[in-house]
């Protein structure tokens, strides 16, 4: 009586000189086809090498590019609207853009600027801001900001001075 775990024997199939391993487990009777499939769809997705062609790039990656990018330039209004809270009047004839002023020869700086959303400080406000923060971190911080700064003077010193020893001990030339 066989043992459930006992693996019978492989078939007995004579290798022939340049058999890739599809025939020759062909050969030996077992079903390549399904050898193929991982059982995984997106690895079973991956295109083989001979089958990536520029109808394969145009039919499966830039035509499904294009079509995100259509839907969401059209749904961004939608967006904004529904789930922002935002609601402005869209042009869609581009006509009131800045790139359509520039190529048809409008005034571009007569488009508005939008008011960004982010505030870049001065930085006079910022040194301020840093002067006016505390805590032992930030004590931390400033001496090691007044170190840096007292070593970038020192170097800066002698470095005039080495410039200027090595100008008078240069012989000058007539």
């Amino acid at each position: 009586e066989p043992d459930a775990l006992d693996i019978p024997d492989p078939p007995q199939v004579p290798f022939k000189q340049g058999m890739t391993p599809e025939e020759y487990l062909q050969a030996a009777g077992y079903d390549t086809a399904s050898f193929t499939k991982s059982g995984d769809a997106l690895i079973d997705a991956i295109p083989k090498l001979n089958e990536i062609t520029p109808m394969y790039i145009l039919e499966y990656l830039l035509l499904p590019a294009f079509v995100v990018f259509v839907l969401s330039v059209i749904t961004t209004p939608l967006q904004d609207k529904y789930l922002f809270g935002k609601e402005y009047e869209v042009d869609w004839s581009g006509r009131s853009g800045r790139l359509y002023q520039l190529f048809f020869g409008g005034d571009v700086d007569a488009v508005p600027d939008a008011e960004p959303d982010i505030k870049f400080s001065r930085i006079d406000e910022l040194t301020e801001a840093r002067a006016a923060e505390q805590g032992p971190l930030v004590d931390v911080m400033q001496r090691a900001r007044a170190q840096a700064l007292a070593d970038q003077e020192a170097r800066a010193k002698e470095e005039a001075a080495s410039e200027e020893a090595s100008a008078a001990n240069t012989p000058k030339r007539y």
